[in-house]
């Protein structure tokens, strides 16, 4: 049927229609492709500008084209290829029960935290993110594909302190570098990074610590939380 009220010939709304996305159940194909057969699809369009929706299940605005719709999704804005995809997957496992539920990700280049502040993302979604930095909560559902992290220690009162509220998912390798200021004057171990869940680990990552201070500095992982721990520099002298 006529989806947009708009034919390929139209010389307004058809180059828009002629010259836009369309696939069925996924897979790209001409404005002009015919189904043959008569199953249920997921028909997907994006002309490449506005154009009006209204004859739906018409052809050329004059007889019904034997077609049944289960679900009409319209938007306004554009939608980017990973919203478009998720769409799509998301209503072939609605009414076809393909694979599983998706989970949309939301994807940002790197994400930092000041001055103890909180960045909440509404509704616990899953955000695709290399490298987080700062002091300060961030409130997520999921953290994935993080592979980059970074800490100043200037001193025990001062320095960074990461909390996620959430799941964070190390990346298989990566890196983290902490700076250690001279105002570090207190052996002991510091929370850098803490987590609802932390999955992953640092074994395949490069840890750069620069390091001003008289002690010894190393990062610590234990469950879900990883520390600076800094020890006295020094000789041990074992008497018996």
């Amino acid at each position: 049927g006529q989806i947009f009220g708009a034919y390929g010939g139209d010389p307004i709304y058809g180059p828009f229609v002629n010259n836009g996305y369309v696939a069925v159940d996924q897979v790209p194909c001409t404005y002009s492709y015919q189904l043959k057969d008569r199953q249920f699809h997921v028909i997907s369009a994006a002309p490449t500008s506005a154009v009006p929706v209204r004859t739906i299940a018409l052809d050329r605005t004059s007889r019904a084209g034997g077609s049944y719709q289960g679900e009409l999704v319209a938007f306004k804005e554009h939608l980017s290829d990973a919203e478009r995809l998720y769409v799509q997957k998301y209503l072939a496992w609605k009414w076809f029960g393909e694979g599983e539920k998706p989970v949309y990700t939301n994807t940002a280049s790197a994400l930092r935290v000041s001055n103890g502040g909180t960045l909440s993302f509404t509704g616990a979604p899953t955000v695709s993110v290399p490298a987080i930095s700062g002091s300060g909560t961030i409130s997520a559902g999921n953290l994935v594909g993080v592979s980059s992290l970074a800490f100043d220690f200037p001193d025990a009162e001062t320095y960074d302190r990461l909390a996620v509220e959430g799941t964070l998912a190390l990346a298989a390798a990566g890196t983290v570098s902490v700076t250690v200021g001279a105002g570090a004057t207190a052996s002991g171990e510091y929370p850098l990074l803490t987590a609802t869940a932390l999955e992953g680990g640092l074994d395949d990552w490069t840890k750069t610590i620069t390091n001003e201070s008289r002690f010894s500095a190393a990062l610590v992982r234990r469950g879900n939380a990883l520390y600076l721990r800094l020890l006295p520099r020094g000789t041990v002298l074992h008497l018996r």
